[in-house]
């Protein structure tokens, strides 16, 4: 299967050097009828995944990930793991201790994507519509609430930004 909005998302890349988990993710949603786009909170990197992982988070973190017949497709993981390669759902959330979770049907990315020229964002590198932040509209449409943190990341708005 092809994957045009995610192609284009893979070669975009945020200010701070950083994958673009959202964008990804809901790209990744539009190209596989029945997905779902998934917003979580992740565990802090412990100290020693933090020196295994240069740039692994100190503190809990949201992050963003596509769903499909039950398994997760996390698309920040392709250069990683040579593709995009289907995990366990309930190692996923084990693993990164995942909690806080809300949803986006595939059918609500696809509204959200024509309504702020999503898909021509990612496939063809042209300005959403209005200049609105991809994050920003994605997060709150599902219901997240986030903060920014000094470094880019998201947080949960509950975390104290340092």
């Amino acid at each position: 299967m092809e994957y045009p909005n995610l192609k284009g998302a893979v070669a975009m890349m945020a200010e701070n050097g950083q994958r673009l988990c959202i964008h990804r993710a809901a790209a990744f949603v539009l190209d596989m009828p029945g997905s779902e786009l998934c917003f979580g909170t992740l565990r802090a990197a412990t100290p020693l995944e933090r020196v295994q992982t240069p740039g692994a988070s100190p503190v809990p973190f949201i992050h963003a990930w596509g769903e499909y017949k039950g398994k997760v497709y996390a698309p920040t993981t392709i250069e990683a793991v040579g593709g995009l390669v289907p995990i366990n759902r309930e190692l996923y959330y084990d693993v990164n201790s995942i909690k806080d979770i809300h949803r986006l049907t595939r059918k609500d990315v696809l509204r959200i994507s024509g309504e702020i020229g999503f898909s021509a964002h990612v496939r063809h590198g042209k300005p959403t519509r209005g200049g609105v932040s991809v994050g920003t509209t994605f997060l709150n449409a599902a219901g997240v609430q986030w903060v920014h943190g000094d470094d880019g990341g998201i947080l949960p708005a509950t975390e104290e930004v340092t």
